[in-house]
């Protein structure tokens, strides 16, 4: 009748190379002493026990700002992150960086790095830490609350798709925010009910230690949402916070 039964999604993204696009190219991890340092040094796959910091870098073909894509990092098979974001750099470009560093060093393992954008695979590494296996134990200390919510159209109440929430990493503020990827602490972007999760534990705060984070809200035909000065009290919100959150068309 009148409802709407089915619907469905597709990115166009990336130069053509066979049947698939080529988006990502030139994955590598590498280490070094600073990140600059980083973008000139040599491919690695075999790092030595106790590290400090591994990177990861790439370069990027036709991807348009806003387009969502995915990276995944395990150890040892184990998933220790994985999030979904718009991509926020320009359209074309090289030696896009990643770090992962940890107290002490990176612990021993073997890790991979995959990128996707939509379903689909685009790359893949792995790299090998000291001896190559080791339990995650030394990733159990992070504490925090998971922020999940959903985004609403404020006149007809349904949820926003591939609204993009992002939070700010503590030391900046709305103001201050340029669109670059350094300065994000973790984001996410709406299902087709609005539905989002940001992966990334958001600290809390004390009285001797506060950590303010800020948002941004947005999505396509709707008035941009930000907030600044945003705490997680433990005793508050407990490990979880969920939010709805109401945008206005523009």
């Amino acid at each position: 009748g009148d409802r709407l039964a089915a619907t469905s999604d597709f990115i166009i993204a990336g130069a053509q190379e066979g049947v698939f696009p080529r988006i990502f190219s030139d994955v590598h991890f590498t280490t070094a002493a600073a990140a600059e340092e980083a973008r000139t040094s040599s491919p690695i796959s075999n790092f030595a026990a106790a590290t400090e910091s591994i990177y990861t870098l790439f370069d990027w073909q036709q991807i348009r700002p806003g387009t969502p894509w995915t990276m995944v990092w395990s150890v040892d098979n184990e998933v220790f992150y994985n999030q979904t974001r718009p991509w926020l750099g320009p359209e074309s470009g090289s030696d896009f960086l990643v770090q992962l560093t940890a107290p002490g060093g990176v612990p021993d393992g073997s890790y991979q790095m995959d990128m996707f954008v939509g379903e689909v695979q685009l790359a893949s590494i792995d790299a090998r830490v000291g001896i190559g296996q080791l339990p995650l134990d030394r990733f159990a200390g992070t504490t925090g609350a998971q922020l999940r919510g959903q985004i609403l159209d404020a006149d007809t109440g349904e949820g926003i798709a591939g609204a993009a929430f992002i939070v700010l990493s503590a030391e900046y503020s709305v103001e201050d925010f340029t669109w670059n990827e350094d300065q994000v602490f973790a984001q996410a972007i709406t299902d087709q009910e609005g539905r989002f999760e940001i992966a990334r534990l958001l600290e809390y705060s004390t009285e001797d230690r506060p950590v303010p984070y800020s948002a941004v809200v947005v999505a396509q035909g709707y008035l941009p949402v930000t907030a600044d000065a945003l705490e997680v009290d433990p005793v508050e919100n407990g490990a979880q916070i969920d939010i709805i959150l109401e945008m206005t068309r523009d």
